[in-house]
């Protein structure tokens, strides 16, 4: 895929901040949406493709696992976690505590 250049950078950024699209909003943007925000066809393309690509990638990061014990076996975890003690609160739980009351 062609990289954007510096001029183009640009343009996208003022698009996009004059729009007030923030990083959840750009993943959904659609090729109409950035017409109507006056983009170039090409630079809008580009976008929506890397978008595409951003969505993809964050649906594969889970979607090959069915469960917490094959996860945990992948990752050589035990999955003992009944035999985990608990932990004592220390001073500054309390002094917090002291405080807020």
């Amino acid at each position: 895929m062609k990289e954007f250049n510096e001029n183009e950078n640009k343009n996208i950024s003022k698009i996009l901040r004059k729009e007030h699209i923030d990083g959840k909003a750009i993943l959904n943007l659609t090729v109409i949406d950035l017409f109507r925000c006056s983009m170039y066809m090409g630079p809008a393309m580009r976008i929506v493709t890397l978008i595409n690509i951003i969505k993809e990638s964050k649906k594969r990061a889970y979607s090959s696992y069915r469960s917490l014990p094959e996860v945990l076996n992948k990752y050589k975890i035990s999955n003992s976690f009944g035999d985990l003690q608990q932990f004592a609160p220390g001073k500054a739980l309390i002094l917090i505590e002291m405080k807020c009351q």
